[in-house]
């Protein structure tokens, strides 16, 4: 058997159309805000608490832009969250105590000296 000749394209026949690979898959952007939030958390553990309180902000600020799916990185927010409020925690309960010591001070009795021994 003998191939029919091949016909040049013309009325009704489609031209072959090359094939290109699909394009990088397009993904939903992360959340700097929850980056920010842990990145305060761990360090707040080093440097005593100081950056806990951004972090703590940060951190509910990144929960909501996750929230409803529009961006990623609900997981390291809500880290964030943790571990600046279990750095900033003790520090506030610490500067609570220092204040209400030093506001309580001049309204606490006076200490009478202790008697001392003389041979």
């Amino acid at each position: 058997m003998t191939q029919p000749p091949s016909q040049p394209y013309g009325y009704g026949q489609q031209q072959p159309q090359p094939y290109y690979p699909p394009g990088p898959p397009v993904g939903v952007p992360a959340s700097g805000k929850a980056t920010a939030s842990l990145v305060c958390g761990i360090l707040g553990i080093f440097f005593c608490g100081l950056t806990s309180i951004p972090g703590i902000i940060t951190g509910h600020l990144a929960l909501g832009e996750t929230r409803d799916g529009r961006k990623t990185g609900r997981g390291q927010a809500v880290w964030g969250v943790i571990l600046s409020w279990l750095t900033a925690a003790p520090w506030l309960i610490f500067w609570a105590m220092v204040i209400t010591g030093a506001v309580a001070a001049p309204f606490l009795p006076a200490s009478t000296p202790t008697p001392t021994f003389t041979p």
